[in-house]
């Protein structure tokens, strides 16, 4: 047995998220099993915000996705377990990067110059869409409490 610890971070707002996304990974020599990972400041809004209403691309920003940024740092460091997978029936044929204890992957694309060969990253998805939903209907059907002695007021 093998007890993980997963980074997830808890911000206040999207503004919060993308504060720590530029000071965290944008222009950060990061590295994935050798080979650079370049990320740019322009990644946030293409990686944290997914389809919204109609199915209009990057409509809306992905809290589940931000929450969970820093795995890839974690990744990269060798500090949770993922397997390479190559989708190599795609036409991007991207490498995902799969955590699945964490029900999470990131999607990466190989790139090379004259100089170098490295990785740029595509996106961060959390797999589960209906665990949002199911949180906010708990959350909209339950009370709120700090205080667990109110609860055994009540017990019999």
């Amino acid at each position: 047995m093998k007890i993980i610890n997963y980074p997830i971070l808890q911000c206040k707002n999207q503004k919060e998220f993308r504060s720590v996304f530029n000071a965290e990974f944008v222009d950060k020599k990061l590295k994935l099993e050798g080979y650079g990972l370049k990320i740019i400041k322009d990644d946030f809004d293409h990686v944290f915000f997914e389809k919204g209403t109609g199915g209009k691309e990057k409509a809306k920003f992905g809290i589940r996705r931000a929450k969970r940024m820093m795995f890839i740092k974690a990744i990269c460091e060798k500090k949770i377990p993922y397997a390479l997978l190559w989708e190599v029936n795609r036409p991007e044929k991207e490498i995902c990067v799969l955590c699945e204890e964490a029900e999470m992957a990131i999607y990466l694309k190989a790139r090379k110059s004259k100089n170098e060969k490295f990785f740029i990253l595509k996106t961060l998805i959390v797999f589960g869409s209906r665990v949002t939903s199911t949180i906010d209907k708990q959350k909209k059907r339950s009370k709120k409490i700090k205080n667990l002695e109110v609860v055994f007021r009540e017990a019999d």
